[in-house]
């Protein structure tokens, strides 16, 4: 049996002496679109995730998928949008932008850039900051104060990466 990969999914195709005489063409076929597909998604991609933002002030939380191996992955984008808000609607805030890593193999570490738009504090500082460390995505937030609403405050996420080419 023919394995077949797209993305992190494996696929055992049959090709035994009771396939059907199209089996070829499918297997071919399959195997055509796997190769594309793996131009096009890296295993380390992150797919789309929404992560609630419990606390109205976050040190150092960490968003749980966004993970990069810089021994694999040499650069990501991760896309994000977050949304905050009190209980009472008397304050709601909105951030979104790319947040861009490259591994740095002089210093073994990841240096990373935030762009976005959005609101900000009154100091003209943003509500958020990321940090990585131990290859992993943190999210600090700034409080915007009580009553907090800790079920609707959220941040969506994904990431594309770019790998160590073989």
């Amino acid at each position: 049996m023919p394995k077949i990969q797209i993305g992190t999914d494996i696929i055992n195709f049959p090709n035994n002496g009771s396939d059907a005489l199209w089996s070829p063409a499918v297997i071919q076929f399959a195997e055509a679109v796997a190769d594309t597909l793996a131009g096009i998604v890296s295993p380390y991609d992150v797919t789309p995730k929404v992560q609630t933002l419990d606390n109205d002030q976050n040190p150092s939380l960490e968003l749980v998928g966004a993970s990069f191996d810089g021994g694999l992955v040499r650069k990501f984008s991760l896309s994000y949008a977050i949304y905050r808000t009190r209980s009472d609607s008397s304050l709601s805030i909105s951030e979104a932008g790319t947040l861009t890593g490259t591994f740095n193999t002089d210093t073994v570490s990841w240096e990373i850039q935030d762009e976005y738009i959005g609101d900000r504090q009154a100091n003209g500082l943003p509500y958020h900051k990321f940090t990585i460390g131990s290859e992993k995505v943190f999210l600090e937030t700034a409080a915007i104060g009580s009553p907090y609403d800790g079920i609707n405050s959220k941040i969506s996420f994904s990431a594309k990466t770019e790998l160590v080419s073989a």
